[in-house]
């Protein structure tokens, strides 16, 4: 299920006295494990498999951060903060621990976690059980991730949009209507009805950037978009409609 996430990348595991997840990962086809583990390992294996303390880690953050392509934990999180493991007492001790955890791995990299979920609880000094209350302060930080771009492009002049937009067409497979640059992928919308592109601009356009500032209808497109509460940029004209004085930023509600 994960194999594609985790062939050819450099991945990590939080906690770990089996190495039953390294195994996991190693089998997928990982380029590199490294185990995060406050017991001291003795790995006897060819495999490129290595082991750090936390404490070393912390001191050397730096040298890791958005290092990770995917990082595995497994009965880890839960326990921060309660002194089972000779750890500090911290009653954010697991939150905190997730939110460093999350530095470490690079943007739209893939987080693998299990911990016990429920009724909230502690079960001292044991672990604790995530729930409606606590549950949503572990995962807050995984929706700051940032991640891909979806750039639509609108135009009912084909010809003006293909010679504007004439390096991403270039790379256009001519069975394709997308084309991914970096972290962005642009959607060339060029084949939908007038009534269908309001549709979309309603449904899936956060921000709306209009090129052409005389044009009733793409403002309303803006207008609709995300049910009206997108960001909406355009070009202000002089008297003459002709020249764009500056650029306006809107967002209605």
């Amino acid at each position: 299920m994960f194999e594609k996430y985790i062939k050819g990348k450099n991945g990590a595991v939080i906690g770990s006295q089996r190495p039953w997840a390294e195994v996991f990962a190693l089998k997928a086809g990982a380029a590199s494990v490294l185990t995060i583990e406050y017991q001291e390992l003795e790995i006897e294996t060819k495999q490129p498999m290595k082991w750090i303390h936390p404490v070393k880690l912390a001191k050397e953050w730096t040298s890791y951060e958005e290092t990770f392509d995917f990082m595995i934990s497994f009965s880890s999180l839960e326990h921060s903060g309660l002194g089972r493991y000779g750890d500090p007492l911290d009653p954010w001790g697991d939150v905190r621990e997730m939110a460093k955890v999350l530095c470490l791995l690079k943007n739209r990299g893939l987080m693998i976690v299990g911990f016990p979920v429920g009724s909230d609880a502690v079960i001292w000094n044991a672990h604790r059980i995530y729930g409606a209350i606590r549950l949503p302060w572990m995962i807050q930080d995984l929706k700051k991730k940032p991640g891909p771009i979806t750039v639509l492009l609108f135009s009912n002049d084909l010809s003006w949009m293909r010679e504007t937009y004439s390096e991403i067409y270039r790379n256009k497979n001519d069975n394709e209507s997308f084309v991914q640059v970096g972290n962005v992928l642009y959607i060339l919308v060029d084949n939908l009805s007038a009534f269908n592109t309001l549709i979309v601009a309603k449904d899936y356009c956060d921000n709306f950037l209009i090129t052409a500032a005389a044009s009733t209808y793409a403002y309303m497109m803006s207008f609709l978009a995300k049910n009206g509460r997108a960001k909406v940029f355009y070009a202000e004209l002089n008297s003459d409609a002709k020249t764009s004085r500056r650029l306006v930023v809107v967002r209605s509600k």
